[in-house]
This record gives structure tokens, sequence and C-alpha cells, in this order.
């Protein structure tokens, strides 16, 4: 078997199991890790009977996958990236009170997020104020005092 035939077997045998994004780190980890290997010094032979088989390996990655509760259902992850993706034609699409609703929600957003900058700019340069305000006080005085 050739690191190819590995990796075509083991991509054949995740497809439709798992997401791609495992498959495609997977698949990424298993050629690296076979790279290393035969730069070691190690034949391939020897590389793949350490392995184990692609098929053992998939049961693998797909049983860890099950276990953290992520099955891969293609109909649901379509469903999730539509749930997450908003765009301005999503807004026509709604009745007016929602419409106004997330704008107002976005609103506030910004409008706390403002805050927020402007609170810390505030306790950041205060003492640069008293400062200031000290300086030109004592200047002044100094001034008038000659």
């Amino acid at each position: 078997m050739t690191q190819n035939e590995f990796v075509q077997e083991l991509e054949q045998s995740l497809r439709g199991q798992v997401s791609p994004q495992v498959i495609e780190y997977n698949l990424h980890y298993y050629r690296e890790y076979i790279r290393e290997q035969l730069a070691s010094g190690k034949s391939q032979e020897e590389v793949f009977e350490l392995l184990g088989t692609p098929q053992m390996i998939a049961k693998t990655i797909i049983s860890a996958e099950e276990a953290k509760g992520e099955a891969y259902s293609e109909p649901v992850e379509q469903e999730a990236k539509k749930s997450f993706t908003f765009s301005i034609s999503d807004l026509k699409e709604k009745p007016w009170y929602q419409t106004v609703g997330i704008i107002a929600v976005i609103l506030l957003a910004i409008y706390l997020l403002v805050s927020i900058i402007i609170a810390i700019v505030k306790i950041l340069f205060w003492p640069a104020v008293i400062v200031a305000i000290a300086v030109a006080v004592w200047k002044y005085l100094e001034k008038n005092k000659k």
C-alpha cells in the first residue's frame, strides 16, 4: 500500500460519517505522520503496520466524534450554517416589528461598546488631566509670585 492509497481509503471511510473539516484535519495529520516516519528511515510497510488499516482508523475517528456529541449529519450542518448567516434581505422577509427589534438590538450593542470604550479612555486619561491641571496651576502661581 502506498501513502496515497492509504489516505484515499481513509478519506472514503470517513466520507459521510464525519464533517469535511474533521476529514481534512485527519487526512493532513496522517499525511504528515507518514511523511515524518518515512523521513526517520522506516519503510512504508513498517509505518502502515504500526498505523493499522485505514478502516480501523476511520472507525476510531467516527467513534471519537460521536463521543463528543458531534455526530455528522449533512442536512443539520447546512441548516446550522443558514441560522448563523445574516443579510439585509433577511430583514425584508421579517415582519416590521422583528426588523425594528433587530435594528434596536444592533444599535444597543453599538451604544454599549462605545460607552465601554469611553469609560476606559476616561479611566486611563483622568490622572493625566489632574496632572495637567496641577502643572498649569503651579506655573500660574510661579508666574504671579515674581
